[in-house]
Order: C-alpha cells, then sequence, then structure tokens
C-alpha cells in the first residue's frame, strides 16, 4: 500500500474534513463526533495518530457515521492510533487500534 500524504487534522465543531491522505495526525484537544466524507470514498481506510508527547488525550465517539469496535467510544492519548475504513452509506468502521502507552498487566 502506498501512503498517499500525512497530515495534521483538527476537529472543527467535533467533525474532522478529511483530505485524499491515508494517515492524519490528530493535532487538538477537541472530541471527535463524525467524519466530513465530501471528498472520500467507499472501501478507503485511514489512519489517525496522537502525537507522542501529547499531554492531552482526545476521544473519538462512538454514533453519528463513526462505529467503534463494541459500541464504545474510544480515548486516543499519546502515540496512539486508530485505523477505519470507509463503508456504504459513508459509515466508517473501526479496524484496527493501538494502545501505544498503556500498562498492561
Amino acid at each position: 500500500a502506498e501512503i498517499r500524504r500525512i497530515s495534521n487534522v483538527t476537529s472543527i465543531g467535533g467533525e474532522l474534513n478529511l483530505i485524499t491522505g491515508d494517515v492524519y495526525i490528530i493535532t487538538n484537544d477537541t472530541a471527535v463526533t463524525s467524519i466530513a466524507n465530501a471528498a472520500s470514498w467507499v472501501g478507503r481506510q485511514v489512519t489517525f495518530i496522537r502525537p507522542k508527547g501529547t499531554r492531552n488525550s482526545i476521544v473519538i465517539t462512538d454514533g453519528n457515521n463513526i462505529n467503534l469496535k463494541d459500541d464504545k467510544n474510544v480515548q486516543m492519548a499519546s502515540g496512539d492510533t486508530l485505523v477505519l475504513f470507509e463503508g456504504q452509506g459513508k459509515e466508517w468502521y473501526q479496524i484496527a487500534s493501538s494502545d501505544n502507552y498503556s500498562t498492561q498487566i
């Protein structure tokens, strides 16, 4: 797979407006409640990254057009990732995530 673009993206009013890239670095602390699909297509896969060293976490909210595992919100902290796939009807589905800095037993 070719990475077409790595871009910074911010949530405006809770919505992420994605351009034609594959990897997005979420740079602000506003909760994400939906994804704009004007320049998108069915089958698109995107990866969100929370920059390493970020002090605050951000919440990606299940609902609207974002469908997350077990219908639970995702809290992204420093170094975490989230991969979404766009399906029919401009709906986005979680296909992978990583919690890179949690303590596990």
